[in-house]
């Protein structure tokens, strides 16, 4: 998953991204966006967690590989959508 979220490093959108198995963890630029991206993924039905300018990712622990896609594919297209506005 880690290195799926790199590319979003150089629009300035995420300044770290930590992970521990599946866990992940975007630290974004702000708060505001964090708050948004949590918002965006919650309207696609993916729930995360938001505290301060990190957003947090804890999938299930029967989660198969075509659910890491899902969860992946929705992450990429909230932050590129977050990166045209």
């Amino acid at each position: 998953l880690y290195n799926n979220f790199i590319f979003f490093f150089f629009f300035g959108l995420v300044k770290d991204v930590r992970s521990f198995g599946l866990i992940l963890v975007l630290e974004m630029d702000s708060a505001i966006s964090a708050n948004i991206v949590k918002k965006s993924c919650k309207n696609t039905g993916m729930l995360v967690r938001q505290n301060s300018n990190s957003i947090m990712i804890t999938p299930p622990l029967s989660i198969n590989s075509k659910g890491v896609k899902q969860i992946t594919n929705i992450l990429t297209q909230v932050l590129e959508n977050e990166r045209m506005v």
